[in-house]
């Protein structure tokens, strides 16, 4: 019996209640998204105790982030239900009491550069203590979760990921994504429907960006998530109609990317998409399935465009007229101030939880980062920082250029959407879940390469 529960939680149909759980808790409205979430919360705790593998607890957790992010601004509404969610908590600890025998730490390359960024960051701000507050709730977590926190999710990760269950990691982990995506694409276009039907009719531009505060990380979770849908396109599917369908759900992600109105979106996901492009095409199928998908989002885009083109055009143009980056913006504020920083605390940085810079641009719950990924390394952490990110990166290269096949070159890419977003936004600084799922794509990555190499140190079932 545990075993055919264990089966399901692997199974299409397990993703697909999740999926359609938190697509409707979100149509309904708060109260019915609360009561979704704690289905979720309370689901999760269950499969942590019944199954012996993280891996079916990676959807709803996601899920769970991405319908938290909506309530951005009303977490007073969540509040009262934070205790309830302690039985996850507990499942979690009892998770590894349980199973914990069956799995042991393997530490693998890319480990040493999670270590040298945790340590930079954990001594960044040496010199400069007076702009940190240790003391504050938020700085405490930025600084630990993105330090020690990584640090146990990589070990956490690993004795998923290499421990052997008879079942293709990095498989699911694509399934999942897109799953993750269709669920932004989904509340994207749940908002835009609001916005053009509403009595403005689509005529306010404020209006819209008021609707979607979350925008920019759902964008960036639409980045992360488009090369998924392109990989089943073009390898996983072996009927031509599901991999036209699939192809379609990459171009539907990309549309809400565009839809969310991140300027960042907007360039660095166009890259991306062209990058899936030229990797779906290179993909298995006839070149006609192929060139019908795409006279078929042709068509979608012509129908959709003579439709709302008016207040979409609105939007666009109003929101490329400010530029990426206008002089006098809080980005130029921040890349002018990261230098001047660098040259006051060239060793540690400002510090990476600094309030320093909060005179430029901050918010409720998080610290003034400099919304750009080089600034941030050498303004926040110093020589220190570029030294541990510099060898980060070394050996993450390393990892993605082994032996590449389709599956690694999709994780590759999802990275890679990642990375770029983060030019311009906090991204991969931010613990939950951006660094995170970081941190488990190149534990995939390690064992891919660990197998290539025959030093294989999965740990068996």
């Amino acid at each position: 019996m545990l075993s055919k529960i264990r089966a399901c939680l692997f199974s299409p149909y397990y993703s697909l209640f999740i999926f359609l759980l938190s697509a409707t808790s979100f149509l309904f409205g708060d109260t019915v998204l609360l009561v979704g979430m704690m289905i979720e919360v309370q689901l999760v705790a269950l499969v942590l105790c019944l199954s012996d593998d993280l891996a079916p607890t990676l959807l709803p957790v996601l899920s769970l982030i991405v319908l938290g992010t909506t309530l951005i601004g009303r977490m007073q509404i969540v509040m009262p239900l934070v205790p309830y969610a302690f039985t996850a908590v507990i499942a979690f600890f009892a998770h590894f009491l349980l199973y914990g025998t069956r799995k042991a730490v393997s530490p693998g390359k890319s480990l040493p550069g999670l270590l040298a960024v945790a340590a930079a960051i954990l001594f960044s701000g040496i010199g400069n203590r007076d702009d940190i507050n240790y003391a504050d709730p938020t700085s405490l977590y930025y600084l630990l979760a993105m330090s020690i926190g990584l640090i146990v999710l990589y070990f956490v990760f690993s004795c998923e990921v290499k421990r052997e269950n008879g079942r293709d990691r990095m498989h699911h982990f694509l399934h999942v994504l897109c799953y993750v995506g269709g669920l932004c694409a989904f509340i994207i276009v749940v908002n835009l429907v609001k916005w053009l039907f509403s009595g403005a009719g689509g005529q306010t531009v404020n209006e819209y960006y008021e609707l979607i505060p979350y925008r920019n990380t759902i964008a960036n979770l639409l980045t992360l998530c488009l090369p998924a849908p392109f990989y089943f396109a073009g390898y996983a599917l072996k009927h031509q109609s599901a991999r036209v369908s699939m192809f379609l759900v990459g171009c539907i992600f990309y549309s809400a990317m565009l839809m969310t109105i991140a300027r960042t979106a907007m360039l660095f996901g166009t890259l991306v998409l062209i990058c899936c492009l030229v990797y779906y095409l290179r993909g298995k199928g006839e070149w006609y399935f192929k060139l019908a998908g795409i006279l078929i989002v042709l068509l979608g885009v012509s129908v959709v465009g003579f439709s709302v083109s008016e207040p979409i055009i609105k939007l666009f143009t109003s929101r490329l007229d400010e530029g990426l980056a206008s002089v006098g913006e809080a980005r130029w504020q921040f890349l002018v101030r990261s230098f001047s920083d660098f040259l006051e605390h060239p060793l540690f940085g400002i510090g990476y939880v600094s309030f320093a810079n909060a005179d430029i641009y901050t918010a409720d719950g998080c610290i003034p980062w400099y919304h750009l990924y080089f600034p941030q390394i050498w303004g926040g952490l110093g020589l220190v920082g570029c030294i541990a990110f510099a060898y980060q990166a070394v050996l993450r290269v390393k990892l993605i250029l082994f032996r590449p096949n389709a599956k690694t070159v999709a994780i590759a890419l999802s990275y890679i959407g990642l990375f770029l977003y983060s030019q311009t936004d906090p991204g991969e600084f931010i613990p939950i879940p951006f660094a995170a799922l970081a941190v488990l794509m190149f534990v995939l990555l390690e064992r891919h390469y660990e197998e290539g190499r025959g030093s294989v140190t999965t740990i068996q079932k």
